[in-house]
């Protein structure tokens, strides 16, 4: 049988064993994302969620290493529906700066009337995944949708919308091939007696849980102490269904140029030196 020309078609158990599935190329090392499932990484505002994706689009579009994490080079399509164009131009400027943009394979769209939960935002998605695909037919190729709220129309805390929501990026992603990588930000923080912040892992993902039981793979940006040392980001990886547990990263933002510094003191379990110490 080999390959499965419709998969969604009715077929024997015998015959589903007789197909021979092929390999999944992991997109980021470590069990963090494969070929055609889906990423959120998704934190408080000023936790720097989307400078992590910049660097991410830059790191698969090269093949380098993402927050010490091997990649595997990639078309990107970046979708940005919240910063204004100006913004992000000036933050690209400074963080992509040395390489030479004829060869990154990087698609960009700014589109702040794109909701994916409405026929129209999915077929203005589809046209320029079509498009894409006709350039790069066989390339790995990651789409990133910043941020979730963004681009969708109905109420992001309802199971109804938000089933609209991944049913549309399913269906996208099934006739397109991709991976999905979406931003998204928390909920409001909830305190306890104490006043002290209750950590609730992935269900502090603003929204309906329907989005916690369709995602792959989640990752939450916290800035611990931001009044004394707002540049120092941990990255934690609360879910990596399709891998082992993976630890936190620890790093520094460049606030210069808007890119990310492992902080390798962190890391290794030593008290962090000064970001002045850091190389």
């Amino acid at each position: 049988m080999g390959k499965l020309d419709d998969p969604t078609r009715l077929m024997t158990v015998e015959e589903f064993m007789r197909y021979t599935p092929p390999n999944i190329p992991a997109v980021v090392d470590h069990g963090i994302l494969f070929s055609g499932t889906n990423m959120i990484i998704f934190g408080e505002p000023k936790t720097y969620k989307s400078t992590l994706m910049y660097e991410l689009a830059l790191s698969l579009a090269t093949g380098n290493h993402w927050v010490g994490f091997g990649t595997k080079k990639c078309i990107v399509f970046y979708v940005q529906a919240e910063m204004p164009l100006a913004v992000q131009r000036l933050r690209l400027d400074k963080s992509w700066i040395g390489h030479t943009f004829a060869d990154l394979g990087i698609y960009m769209k700014f589109d702040r009337a794109m909701k994916l939960d409405t026929m129209y935002g999915q077929n203005k998605l589809a046209h320029d995944l079509k498009h894409i695909r006709s350039v790069h037919p066989k390339e790995e190729l990651v789409v990133i949708l910043d941020p979730l709220f963004e681009l969708m129309m109905g109420r992001i805390s309802d199971e109804y919308e938000m089933r609209k929501f991944t049913s549309a990026v399913n269906a996208l992603q099934q006739e397109h091939q991709f991976t999905t990588i979406i931003v998204h930000h928390a909920r409001k923080t909830h305190l306890d007696d104490n006043n002290k912040k209750v950590k609730q892992g992935a269900q502090e993902m603003l929204g309906s849980v329907i989005l916690d039981a369709w995602l792959d793979t989640c990752g939450e940006t916290i800035v611990h102490d931001f009044e004394n040392d707002p540049t120092a980001v941990e990255l934690k990886f609360l879910r990596t269904r399709h891998g082992m547990p993976v630890s936190s990263v620890h790093m520094r933002i460049n606030v210069e140029t808007f890119r990310p510094v492992l902080d390798y003191n962190k890391i290794m379990g030593v008290d962090a030196l000064s970001i002045n110490d850091l190389s």
